[in-house]
């Protein structure tokens, strides 16, 4: 066995245990004995996996300096996997840092091409759907990529079910959002490394959406904590850490610096998250805008995240905080509003819809409406604040 192949063999005995650092560095060391002897076709399969092994490490900059530098020195004996690996890296990347329409439409025709499952083209078919709020259509096309998985796919097949189950939830469908979760459980635990996470993920978001009582969302908060202390939190968890507390009732002043959603916003965010996760940060602060300005007027709190229980305003609002203490608040929630819709409008531009400034357009309407409750706020600010046409 020459250099190159044992270093290709212990590589891919890394990645298959998790050992992505160990594979990287494995798979560079494959890749530049390949150059030296002039084996392009072992060098380009050495490349396009550390590319792989770098993106499951977060390295972002290295995985696109290797894609790069692959796809310009692509020879024409390089084995089909690894093309198509080329592709899906550069398509993901598209979609989680710059995804312009235009783009993702020639890497879904690139993948068409080069992809070894239909199945899975489909599957990101759909996610371009998903991220242009056309959930409808894109769980028209989870249906048949989730029966075409059941024989040809290069994606676990679970990932098929839980856009779908996504895709659910976007359209407020909980009997169809529990229908998907019904057939991600059959698939059994050892389907998929983290598939407990990815049911805890969803099922926190079914029982928001169902509006269920704070008890039982409490329990199913509970239950994604425990599965993901056995992996690296995803980011999404970080939103929840902010979100839940912020719905108890009989919760403290969320401004205060020992509440568990202000020390969760506070926390160092990981570096180099996608646009959407950037998008979603931004909306969760205006959530917890929402939230603080609703203690302030003594207001029960509500989920802003699929708001399927309206705020109850009272006829008469009696605020437990000094009157320039609410107004300092609502300024609060209208600038964080203000810099989400900016983000949302850009996102929206580059993938030509409009879901994520309709999302923040809702939210201030929120926050007008709690404006309007505040006893004397005109004397204070002379009612002067933006409102929610004045942002879109």
């Amino acid at each position: 066995m020459s250099k190159t192949s044992s270093l290709l063999t212990d590589a891919f005995r890394a990645r298959r245990s998790g050992q992505n650092a160990e594979a990287l560095l494995l798979f560079l060391s494959a890749s530049k004995e390949a150059k030296k002897l002039g084996d392009s076709s072992a060098w380009f399969k050495a490349t396009v996996w550390a590319a792989e092994s770098a993106a499951y490490l977060d390295k972002k900059s290295q995985m696109m300096s290797l894609l790069l530098e692959a796809r310009a020195g692509e020879p024409p004996d390089r084995g089909n996997k690894e093309a198509a690996l080329l592709r899906m890296l550069f398509f993901d990347y598209w979609c989680d840092y710059a995804p312009s329409l235009n783009r993702l439409a020639e890497g879904i025709e690139e993948l068409k091409l080069f992809a070894e499952s239909q199945a899975d083209v489909r599957y990101e078919e759909a996610r371009i759907l998903q991220l242009r709020g056309l959930y409808s259509e894109a769980l028209g096309i989870l249906e048949k990529s989730w029966y075409m998985s059941a024989v040809s796919s290069g994606y676990y097949r679970y990932a098929h079910a839980r856009k779908a189950c996504y895709c659910c939830l976007d359209l407020s469908d909980p009997a169809g959002a529990s229908s998907w979760l019904r057939a991600i459980r059959k698939l059994g635990q050892t389907s998929a490394p983290g598939l407990d996470v990815s049911i805890g993920f969803l099922e926190l978001n079914l029982a928001l959406l169902k509006g269920s009582e704070l008890p039982e969302i409490q329990r199913a908060y509970r239950s994604l904590q425990d599965a993901q202390a056995r992996i690296d939190p995803d980011i999404s968890a970080l939103y929840f850490r902010v979100r839940i507390p912020l719905l108890d009732p009989a919760g403290f002043d969320p401004e205060d610096p020992t509440h568990p959603s202000r020390q969760a916003l506070s926390a160092r965010w990981a570096k180099g998250l996608s646009v959407h996760s950037l998008f979603s940060r931004r909306r969760v602060l205006i959530d917890f805008r929402l939230a603080s300005l609703r203690f302030a007027l003594g207001i029960d709190p509500v989920d802003d995240l699929y708001y399927s229980k309206s705020q109850v305003i009272p006829a008469l609002v009696v605020p437990g905080v000094a009157l320039d203490d609410v107004a300092r608040r609502l300024r609060k929630a209208r600038a964080a509003a203000g810099w989400a819709m900016l983000y949302a409008k850009k996102l929206d531009d580059w993938l030509e819809c409009d879901w994520r400034q309709k999302e923040i357009g809702d939210r201030l309407n929120r926050i007008d409406e709690l404006a309007r409750a505040i006893p004397g706020l005109d004397e204070i600010e002379g009612h002067a604040g933006l409102h929610a046409d004045a942002l879109v």
